[in-house]
C-alpha cells in the first residue's frame, strides 16, 4: 500500500521486530497492532491490519527457513490456536 507517495511495505515488520526487541515478550497479533499503533511506529491504511501482520511474519519465517536458516519469529502456540504468541528469536539478525 501507499501512503504519502511511498511504500508502506516493510514498515509493519521494522515496528514488530522494535517492539519485540524493546518488550521481551511474547505478545499476540492484537497485542502487536495495538503497541505498533500506539508507538506511533505504523499507520494502518487497510481493513485487515491483522492478517497482514500474520502473513507478514510468515513470510519472513519462511524466507529464513528456505535459506536453511532459523526464523526469526518465535512461535509459541500453548495457549491454543486463538492465542498464538509471537516473540524473537534470540541472536535474531535484523
Amino acid at each position: 500500500m501507499r501512503r504519502n507517495g511511498k511504500s508502506n511495505k516493510g514498515s509493519l515488520k521494522k515496528a514488530v521486530i522494535t517492539i519485540l526487541s524493546t518488550d521481551r515478550t511474547p505478545l499476540t497479533i492484537a497485542e502487536l497492532l495495538e503497541r505498533t499503533i500506539s508507538a506511533g511506529l505504523f499507520v494502518p491504511t487497510g481493513r485487515t491490519p491483522d492478517r497482514s501482520l500474520h502473513c507478514a511474519i510468515f513470510r519472513e519465517n519462511q524466507k529464513y527457513i528456505k535459506k536453511g536458516q532459523k526464523p526469526i519469529f518465535v512461535i509459541d502456540k500453548r495457549a491454543g490456536h486463538r492465542q498464538v504468541r509471537y516473540s524473537l528469536r534470540k541472536n535474531a539478525p535484523f
